[in-house]
């Protein structure tokens, strides 16, 4: 009797813990890290856990804190090392089978993201990663200077550029926009820039488009003013190299007037570098003084002292005053050697004389060697007939040149063959925005009259059409505009001899009766690009490396 109330009672809860203790000993866990080993960034700790029961799930504990629960093969806890402090800490470990039974680990573990180097360190480590194009480690020693200290600038631009390479402008600008110091650094707020056009110019983001692009260009104008400020500061080794450099940083600026008079002061000494002649002459012709580069330039080329600066340089003033054919020739002799202002002014040239294969060609030799560019990019935009290389070259161009007219006009023309509904309306902000920068554009203004005229407001197209009439009133482009505001009014002799007129002054414009304004403008800046904005950077005459950088 005794026995079986042994059996009933005591014994059978010892059988029960028996068969318990036997069920915990058959769980195997095996983790395939060690004890002590030290774990950073993203630690992937995985284990093995078997046991004939099954396994239901296993949990993972850093200190008293459960992290992660995993209920399938593998179990694997991926532990964000970086948002915890560096140093020890103790990583719990258990796995529950389907019986009830659990094992348990307990593991001393040492983080250590090298904090110690200190953010600045870090960071440097990083943008040396993503200029090798090695993602995986520009993110690891961003996140490490970032937790070093938060907000560090080149750290935050470095994970911005990463989000940028994968042009997730969302997560690039939010990157960006917080970091310490970003109101002081020209670079970075020009960075920030160039993100905030990308992500105007996205699809999906077309009712805020004009409002978000205006803010991007005028942070990037804020940028390019600081960093004429910077230059100010910080001088050079000579009054030749001061120039340089500060003239640069006013011609990105978009401040041509003062780019001129800072180059002058230098450039008109006798023993002036050409790199500095180049430039002044460029900053003119930028300036629309297209005679004064021309006058300072042909002397050069007829006493053989000039270079492929100086050709690409006078080449661009040729254009800008549609003598494409000269222009082309002028860079003929440096193509073979794949200059790169040469290659792009060649370009130009041939797109507006509808030499589009060639023009593409140079282009893209252009953009190869200097992918970063914004000419380089325009030109490939205006020479390409594949519509989507052509809208990826002009939206790169508006976010690495977003101060030049000649891209915002084109843009503002591709908008003209799209199907939106508020097309004229955009179109008209961006010539706003154009004429802003440039109260003088005069491809802005016939635009503006063309857009104006396609809504019959012929009272706001009149002035506008007055003031081009008055600059260059024999232009066929012009001619051709008046035709179809006196096709409006119903004038049909004014219109014939207008139509007269524009087919004499250039063949190109033959028309029995005029394009419709949409027409025209598409005409115009798509097809003969006849005032397409055509521009060189600086840093294009001369890129890095080259005879004009020794000069700095």
């Amino acid at each position: 009797m005794q026995l079986l109330t042994f059996w009933n009672g005591t014994g059978l809860a010892v059988l029960l813990a028996l068969l318990a203790a036997t069920a915990r000993a058959d769980i195997v866990l095996k983790p395939e890290i060690n004890d002590g080993d030290r774990i950073a960034d993203v630690a992937r700790i995985v284990v093995r856990v078997e046991s004939e029961e099954g396994i239901d799930k296993v949990e993972f504990r850093v200190g008293d804190e459960l992290r992660y629960t995993d209920e399938s093969v593998p179990y694997v806890f991926e532990w964000d090392t970086i948002k915890d402090p560096e140093g020890p800490h103790t990583l719990s470990i258990t796995a529950y089978d389907s019986a009830g039974a659990t094992r348990r680990i307990t593991l001393n573990l040492i983080i250590d993201n090298e904090l110690d180097q200190g953010a600045d360190a870090l960071a440097q480590r990083a943008q040396e990663a993503l200029r090798n194009k090695n993602t995986a480690d520009a993110i690891r020693y961003s996140r490490r200077a970032l937790k070093a200290e938060e907000g560090n600038l080149l750290a935050s631009r470095t994970m911005a550029g990463v989000h940028a390479a994968a042009r997730d402008w969302k997560k690039a600008i939010a990157a960006l926009q917080g970091a310490k110091g970003l109101e002081t650094s020209a670079a970075a707020l020009s960075e920030l820039a160039s993100y905030r056009v990308q992500q105007a110019l996205l699809p999906d983001n077309v009712a805020n488009f004009f409002a978000d692009f205006s803010a991007a260009r005028d942070l990037y104008r804020k940028a390019a003013d600081l960093a004429v400020e910077e230059q100010k500061k910080r001088g050079a080794e000579n009054a030749a190299a001061q120039a340089i450099a500060l003239g640069d940083a006013l011609m990105a600026a978009g401040r041509y007037r003062e780019a001129v008079n800072e180059y002058a002061r230098s450039a008109r000494q006798p023993d002036a570098p050409l790199a500095l002649v180049n430039r002044l002459a460029l900053a003119y012709a930028m300036d629309d003084r297209l005679p004064e580069a021309q006058a300072l330039l042909r002397p050069l080329i007829r006493a053989k002292k000039d270079d492929p600066a100086t050709r690409a340089t006078l080449a661009l003033a040729l254009l800008r005053t549609r003598q494409f054919a000269e222009a082309r020739a002028l860079v003929e002799p440096d193509l073979a050697a794949q200059v790169p202002a040469a290659l792009i002014t060649a370009a130009y040239a041939d797109a507006a004389l509808g030499n589009r294969r060639t023009a593409v060609a140079f282009a893209r030799d252009a953009v190869g060697l200097l992918p970063d560019s914004g000419d380089a990019r325009y030109a490939l935009a205006l020479s390409t007939t594949e519509p989507r290389e052509s809208l990826q070259a002009i939206e790169r161009t508006l976010a690495l040149a977003p101060l030049q007219n000649g891209p915002l006009l084109d843009y503002a023309t591709r908008l003209l063959l799209t199907r939106r509904q508020d097309r004229i309306e955009q179109a008209l902000n961006l010539t706003d925005l154009a004429l802003k920068n440039e109260p003088d554009n005069l491809n802005a203004r016939l635009m503006q009259a063309l857009l104006y005229l396609a809504e019959k407001r012929l009272t706001d197209a009149e002035p506008l059409l007055t003031w081009v009439q008055r600059k260059d009133g024999k232009a066929p482009d012009i001619l051709m505009a008046l035709a179809i505001y006196w096709d409006l009014k119903d004038n049909g002799p004014m219109v014939s001899r207008l139509l007269t007129a524009a087919k004499d002054a250039d063949p190109r414009f033959e028309r029995q009766t005029p394009d419709t304004p949409l027409e025209l403008i598409v005409t115009l800046n798509r097809r003969l690009l006849y005032r397409a904005g055509f521009f060189l950077l600086p840093s294009t005459l001369y890129p890095e490396g080259s005879s004009g950088e020794a000069t700095r």
